[in-house]
Protein backbone atom coordinates (compact mmCIF):
# COMPACT_ATOMS: atom_id res chain seq x y z
CA UNK A 1 0.00 0.00 0.00
CA UNK A 2 2.94 2.35 0.47
CA UNK A 3 4.12 2.07 -3.15
CA UNK A 4 2.26 5.18 -4.42
CA UNK A 5 3.89 7.18 -1.64
CA UNK A 6 7.27 5.63 -2.45
CA UNK A 7 6.71 6.69 -6.05
CA UNK A 8 6.15 10.29 -4.90
CA UNK A 9 9.36 10.07 -2.87
CA UNK A 10 11.39 8.57 -5.69
CA UNK A 11 10.06 10.53 -8.64
CA UNK A 12 9.61 14.03 -7.23
CA UNK A 13 13.07 15.31 -8.13
CA UNK A 14 12.87 13.88 -11.64
CA UNK A 15 9.47 15.48 -12.20
CA UNK A 16 10.90 18.80 -11.05
CA UNK A 17 13.82 18.44 -13.47
CA UNK A 18 11.40 17.64 -16.29
CA UNK A 19 9.32 20.73 -15.43
CA UNK A 20 12.49 22.84 -15.61
CA UNK A 21 12.71 22.02 -19.31
CA UNK A 22 9.36 23.72 -19.92
CA UNK A 23 9.28 26.44 -17.25
CA UNK A 24 12.46 28.54 -17.41
CA UNK A 25 12.05 30.32 -14.06
CA UNK A 26 12.27 26.96 -12.26
CA UNK A 27 15.97 27.00 -13.23
CA UNK A 28 16.72 29.97 -10.97
CA UNK A 29 19.09 29.17 -8.11
CA UNK A 30 17.50 28.55 -4.73
CA UNK A 31 19.00 29.91 -1.51
CA UNK A 32 20.71 27.50 0.87
CA UNK A 33 18.12 25.66 2.97
CA UNK A 34 18.49 23.31 5.92
CA UNK A 35 14.80 22.48 5.52
CA UNK A 36 15.46 21.14 2.03
CA UNK A 37 18.42 19.08 3.28
CA UNK A 38 16.41 17.66 6.19
CA UNK A 39 13.52 16.69 3.92
CA UNK A 40 15.96 15.02 1.52
CA UNK A 41 17.49 13.02 4.38
CA UNK A 42 14.02 11.99 5.59
CA UNK A 43 13.10 11.00 2.04
CA UNK A 44 16.16 8.77 1.67
CA UNK A 45 15.78 7.17 5.10
CA UNK A 46 12.13 6.32 4.45
CA UNK A 47 12.84 4.95 0.96
CA UNK A 48 15.55 2.69 2.38
CA UNK A 49 13.39 1.67 5.36
CA UNK A 50 10.52 0.73 3.07
CA UNK A 51 12.81 -1.92 1.56
CA UNK A 52 13.12 -3.69 4.93
CA UNK A 53 10.93 -6.81 5.12
CA UNK A 54 8.92 -5.64 8.17
CA UNK A 55 7.93 -2.39 6.41
CA UNK A 56 7.81 -3.61 2.81
CA UNK A 57 4.45 -5.26 3.42
CA UNK A 58 2.81 -1.87 3.86
CA UNK A 59 2.00 -2.20 7.54
CA UNK A 60 0.85 0.84 9.52
CA UNK A 61 4.32 2.04 10.53
CA UNK A 62 5.72 1.95 7.02
CA UNK A 63 2.63 3.53 5.57
CA UNK A 64 2.66 6.34 8.12
CA UNK A 65 6.38 7.01 7.58
CA UNK A 66 5.88 7.07 3.81
CA UNK A 67 2.90 9.41 4.15
CA UNK A 68 4.78 11.84 6.39
CA UNK A 69 7.82 11.82 4.13
CA UNK A 70 5.72 12.26 0.96
CA UNK A 71 3.86 15.20 2.49
CA UNK A 72 7.18 16.74 3.57
CA UNK A 73 8.62 16.34 0.07
CA UNK A 74 5.54 17.80 -1.62
CA UNK A 75 5.46 20.72 0.83
CA UNK A 76 9.18 21.37 0.31
CA UNK A 77 8.90 21.36 -3.47
CA UNK A 78 5.77 23.47 -3.27
CA UNK A 79 7.48 26.05 -1.10
CA UNK A 80 10.49 26.18 -3.43
CA UNK A 81 8.28 26.52 -6.51
CA UNK A 82 6.38 29.40 -4.90
CA UNK A 83 9.68 31.07 -3.96
CA UNK A 84 10.99 30.67 -7.51
CA UNK A 85 7.76 32.08 -8.97
CA UNK A 86 7.95 35.12 -6.70
CA UNK A 87 11.59 35.78 -7.63
CA UNK A 88 11.39 35.21 -11.38
CA UNK A 89 12.71 37.98 -13.61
Amino acid sequence: LAWPLALVLGASRFLFLAAMAFIPWLRLPLPESYRRKAVCALQIVVLVALQAPPLAGGNGGGLLAALIAALAVLASFGRDILWLREHRA
